[in-house]
């Protein structure tokens, strides 16, 4: 009799979270962590035997998930990589030229043809920036199955040198700014600068969507001198997303 209650109770939180999607509350999360490197365990020399490597971590709600890292380049003090796809979206960079993830001891950074110091690849600096793109359901063929997208977006963060602020921006590109390709701002977009940072400082860094909006893309930037390595990413979102429906 219990387990038939649970089961209700189930249903009907289910049927809640369905009818109502801006209600529901998923935390994905996004960090760097070193692992085995698995091209070394068996290259058979000491020489390239680098033990581990700085990789990405996802999770969500506090369980690792699925995750997709493309051209993977692994390395003892740095990695890099075209983007991460995870099960709600993706994150990637831009800047100046060509651009990677990088990932280190510090966290996430940026590198790109703007670095000039080997230095500058384990941050983010003024001509770089991280990037979330939110896979929101939408197909230009059958429209969006639900209004999909994130609720907020936060960063940690270390100040590996100079000074500045950080900066982010949430987009809200709407269903109907896709359909009849709209170039104005959308009205939940949103733009927040966090207080002046220099050498040394740490933290976290929060914008939220605007009320009763959701964001489909996020933007993690620097302004002034500041090379900033990002610790973590967390992204809210009103979805868990499915991995293997969007790859």
């Amino acid at each position: 009799m219990g387990t038939r209650r649970g089961a209700q109770r189930q249903a009907e939180s289910d049927a809640f979270e369905a009818a109502n999607p801006f209600l529901t509350r998923v935390e994905t999360t996004f960090e760097v962590v070193r692992v085995e490197d698995e091209w070394s365990k068996h290259c058979g020399s000491e020489e390239f035997e680098w033990g581990t490597v700085p990789a990405p971590l996802v999770e969500q709600d506090g369980q690792e998930v699925m995750f997709y890292v493309d051209d993977f380049d692994p390395g003892s003090e740095i990695s890099f990589a075209d983007d991460i796809e995870a099960p709600i979206g993706e994150l990637e960079t831009g800047g100046d030229g060509e651009s990677e993830l990088s990932m280190s001891d510090y966290g996430f950074g940026v590198a790109s043809e703007a670095d000039d110091e080997e230095m500058d690849e384990f941050a983010l600096n003024d001509d770089e920036y991280l990037e979330f793109e939110i896979w929101t359901g939408y197909d230009e063929w059958e429209g969006p199955a639900m209004d999909m997208g994130g609720v907020s977006f936060e960063v940690d963060y270390m100040v590996l040198g100079g000074s500045g602020q950080i900066g982010l921006a949430l987009l809200d590109y709407g269903y109907e700014k896709e359909m009849l390709a709209i170039e104005e701002e959308g009205s939940g977009d949103v733009e927040v600068m966090s207080g002046f940072l220099s050498t040394g400082d740490s933290g976290s860094f929060e914008a939220n969507a605007m009320d009763g909006t959701l964001f489909d893309e996020a933007f993690v930037y620097v302004d002034g001198s500041l090379q900033v390595a990002i610790t973590g990413i967390s992204v809210v979102t009103n979805f868990e997303g499915d991995f293997l429906a969007t790859t």
